[in-house]
């Protein structure tokens, strides 16, 4: 099948860990990053809108022309510019897959849509909600086992307990409370509220973020409210894909894709602790559970296993 993956280009790569998923399964493909850095269409965008369109609505309609495709897929589905959901034929199955929030502004590009795939069950809880007319289907995410490979094996990380992501109240308060050493990557983190912590203000690169959840015992998730209802994000399936114990907040999505024995669930600050404290003394019941969700993420959770569930659901 030629199969056409429509997105926007970022620290994520989700385009490009999709356009993987189905190029492992057999596929013929085409990957369209809209927003590929170019200074004519940036100058355009901010300036003059209009042509910034006309020369999207020419890309998309030459790329339709040329590659033909049976299937469009567009991860960051409601991100993509109006203009090209209006170029694409009516004749072919459109596929958005959604991984954020949204609202009653995106139904025009949802009712042009046949399926939206949605990373949260209560995406497609609000979908209806909102009267969207396209059919809607559970896709959490998924993880590019070309980046995420087990490299160290217990008890051989150097760091104990890792967290990667940008603070919020929910956050910055678990953290707080936190009694170990936990080394923390991501922007806008205040040092002097967590002193206890290891701090490093920065983004950590795609193909870097491997190697630093292969240096640590504990990978700390916690979901964001503002991206999330019930859904885990992508961290889950990388840290558990490079061997690490994930330890995460109890999210109601979380027994979709991980049994209570393949991750860490805590409740509280202090099931928190308690954790994090037992796998520094190298807890064999802790480190069986990481090997677990290791095993797990590689048999089930894959990009080539999500676009095959993509296809199935769509049959």
């Amino acid at each position: 099948m030629k199969v056409l993956i429509i997105g926007k280009d970022n620290i994520m790569k989700w385009p490009q860990n999709t356009q993987k998923g189905f190029d492992k399964l057999g596929h013929e493909t085409k990957l369209f990053l809209y927003n590929k850095k170019n200074p004519f269409k940036s100058f355009y965008k901010d300036f003059f809108p209009k042509k910034y369109d006309q020369i999207l609505e020419k890309q998309t309609q030459k790329i339709i022309d040329s590659f033909k495709p049976e299937l469009i897929v567009m991860p960051f589905v409601f991100f993509t510019p109006l203009i090209i959901f209006k170029t694409l034929p009516k004749n072919i199955n459109k596929i958005g897959w959604v991984g954020d929030q949204f609202n009653i502004n995106e139904k025009q590009k949802a009712d042009s849509l046949n399926y939206l795939m949605c990373m949260d069950t209560g995406y497609i809880k609000k979908a209806k909600e909102l009267k969207f007319n396209c059919k809607t289907a559970y896709l959490p995410h998924a993880f590019n086992p070309e980046l995420f490979q087990k490299e160290n094996e217990f008890p051989n990380r150097k760091m104990n307990a890792f967290f990667v992501g940008i603070p919020n109240p929910k956050r910055n308060e678990l953290l707080r409370k936190i009694k170990e050493k936990c080394h923390i990557f991501g922007k806008r983190w205040n040092k002097k509220e967590l002193p206890q912590h290891e701090i490093k203000n920065n983004r950590i690169p795609l193909k870097k973020l491997s190697h630093y959840y292969n240096n640590c015992n504990i990978a700390i998730t916690m979901n964001n409210p503002i991206n999330n209802i019930n859904g885990m994000n992508m961290r889950i399936f990388e840290a558990s894909a490079c061997g690490a114990l994930v330890a995460t907040d109890n999210i109601p999505d979380l027994n979709k894709c991980y049994t209570k024995d393949e991750v860490a669930i805590y409740n509280s600050p202090e099931e928190l602790n308690n954790i994090i404290k037992r796998m520094k003394n190298n807890d064999p019941e802790l480190i069986q559970m990481a090997e677990k969700g290791y095993q797990k993420a590689y048999s089930h959770h894959t990009y080539e296993k999500r676009m095959q569930q993509l296809l199935d659901l769509i049959k």
